[in-house]
């Protein structure tokens, strides 16, 4: 598993300002309503929401960065810092592309599957749909414990005195 980092640090390597996205994450979790973000923040929430769109839509990072710069006027410095805070707003705030990512893809398949639907396609929207189901891990069972499969196999114990004979069989294990 990847090195988890705090809020607080995973905020300042990204160079995301914690006061200023904490209003979008409190808006996202239903602490605050919209009429309650100042008309700067209505905006910059519409930009997080159509990168975020775009990005779920299954465009690359530049073609997202593009349409930002195109759509706002905006260089593409400031429009990676929105793409980037898109993510960390809409992904999980321990793994944010990761988790980002998984979450653009699924609605991306979701997106396909209903499109294919429309059109007939029932083959292609099972397929979809079951590519997103899987990335949303539906089919993973959530029991805990032990696997009866891994005491199936046979395992192999070498039981020798001489300690000498031990370390080279390690050695060779090794190469």
């Amino acid at each position: 598993m990847a090195k988890k980092l705090g809020i607080g640090k995973l905020k300042r390597v990204l160079r995301i300002d914690e006061d200023t996205l904490d209003v979008y994450l409190r808006y996202y979790a239903q602490e605050i309503e919209y009429e309650q973000l100042t008309e700067t923040q209505c905006d910059m929430l519409e930009r997080y929401r159509k990168a975020w769109a775009l990005y779920c839509m299954g465009r690359t990072d530049e073609m997202v960065r593009s349409q930002l710069m195109r759509d706002y006027g905006i260089q593409e410095r400031q429009a990676r810092y929105i793409f980037e805070e898109s993510k960390f707003i809409h992904g999980k705030l321990d793994q944010v592309d990761k988790d980002g990512r998984r979450a653009a893809s699924m609605a991306f398949y979701d997106l396909m599957a209903n499109l294919a639907m429309k059109d007939k396609q029932y083959e292609t929207a099972v397929i979809a749909r079951d590519k997103a189901d899987k990335l949303a891990k539906l089919h993973d069972s959530e029991e805990m414990g032990f696997d009866p499969e891994d005491f199936m196999k046979a395992s192999k114990f070498v039981f020798i005195n001489n300690i000498n004979v031990l370390k080279k069989q390690q050695m060779d294990l090794d190469e």
